[in-house]
């Protein structure tokens, strides 16, 4: 009788071919090589790459702080003139207030004439 069905495609059938012993050893020895020579790369590359990373980092970081000094220096600068700008009026103001007056240089009295010792007039208005 014949069959109906499809017929099985014909397998190849591998035959597991015996290796000596030295043979097994040499090819583990070329791959116990070639791993560890593609993790030294690997991990050198990597190393090499973070360590860049850092020194750019490093560089960015250094100018960010000298940028920030020199904006609190200019800050400090300003706010100073600020103070400045603002204590003239109060100064002016505060002359008149407690009666300061100018001291003339003819109205300078010296205690000794031979040394610079001077004894200021008082006077109260």
């Amino acid at each position: 009788m014949r069959s109906f069905y499809f017929q099985k495609p014909h397998q190849k059938q591998f035959i597991y071919r015996k290796k000596r012993l030295s043979q097994q050893i040499k090819e583990g020895y070329r791959m116990l090589v070639a791993t560890v020579v593609v993790l030294t790369v690997f991990l050198t590359f990597s190393y090499v790459r973070i360590q860049t990373q850092n020194t750019a980092l490093g560089y960015y970081m250094q100018a960010i702080k000298i940028d920030n000094e020199n904006l609190k220096n200019e800050n400090l600068n300003l706010t100073q003139k600020v103070l400045d700008a603002q204590s003239m009026p109060i100064l002016e103001g505060q002359t008149y207030e407690l009666k300061m007056f100018a001291i003339q240089p003819e109205n300078i009295a010296y205690a000794r004439p031979d040394i610079d010792v001077a004894v200021l007039p008082f006077r109260v208005e």
